[in-house]
C-alpha cells in the first residue's frame, strides 16, 4: 500500500509592517519541520496552501511571504514547485 504524505497550510495573512509575531511563528514553524524533514519523521509528497496569504493584497505583504515563508518552506521540505498547490 502507498502512502502520501502532505502538508496543508491555511491563511496566513502576512502583513507588511507588523512581523514580529509573524517571525517568531515563520522560524518556529520552519525549525520544527527542518527537524522533522532531517530526522525522517515527516517528509511531505506535496504542499497545499489554501486561504488568504497576504492580510491585504498589497506587493509588499506577497514579497514578505514568499521571501520569508514559501521560499525556506520548499527548500526545507525539499518539495518542488510543481507540487506545491496555491489555491486562494
Amino acid at each position: 500500500m502507498a502512502k502520501i504524505s502532505w502538508l496543508h497550510v491555511s491563511d496566513s495573512h502576512f502583513r507588511a509592517n507588523d512581523n514580529y509575531d509573524s517571525e517568531v511563528i515563520i522560524t518556529s514553524f520552519l525549525r520544527e519541520l527542518e527537524k522533522n524533514v532531517n530526522e525522517n519523521i515527516f517528509s511531505p509528497d506535496f504542499i497545499a496552501f489554501t486561504g488568504d496569504l497576504a492580510f491585504s493584497g498589497k506587493t509588499e505583504e506577497y514579497v514578505y511571504a514568499v521571501e520569508k515563508f514559501l521560499d525556506p518552506l520548499l527548500e526545507i521540505s525539499k518539495v518542488s514547485m510543481v507540487i506545491f498547490f496555491i489555491v486562494p
